[in-house]
């Protein structure tokens, strides 16, 4: 089981880091710092070979707490909780560039 973390150890964590994602789990807290440009294109290249060694590898580039070996520890005691974290991390930068968008004719009305 890996420890909860207080509000405190987070705000350190957060001045060392930058931006952070904080996920809360059975297993205890878990803390991804945010993913910089060459992990999240490390992650898309990686996609298309296989959507689970690219979560891992975004898991295990963005761990800040606990430690990457904990966590590859627990991920062989608990198969598939990279899966369940990768997304949380997932949804975090999708989040971060929201757009709105919509339809625009290219080719004007006939009258």
């Amino acid at each position: 089981m890996i420890e909860q973390l207080s509000e405190q150890k987070i705000k350190e964590l957060e001045e060392k880091h930058g931006k952070l994602i904080v996920c809360e789990t059975e297993f205890g807290t878990f803390v991804f710092k945010k993913p910089n440009r060459p992990i999240v294109k490390k992650f898309f290249d990686t996609v298309p070979r296989s959507v689970y060694d690219a979560t891992y590898g975004l898991c295990i580039d963005t761990i800040v707490e606990p430690s990457r070996e904990e966590l590859m520890r627990l991920e062989e005691e608990e198969a598939g909780i990279m899966m369940i974290l990768g997304g949380e991390i997932q949804d975090f930068f999708s989040k971060l560039s929201r757009v709105d968008s919509r339809k625009v004719s290219s080719k004007a009305k006939k009258q």
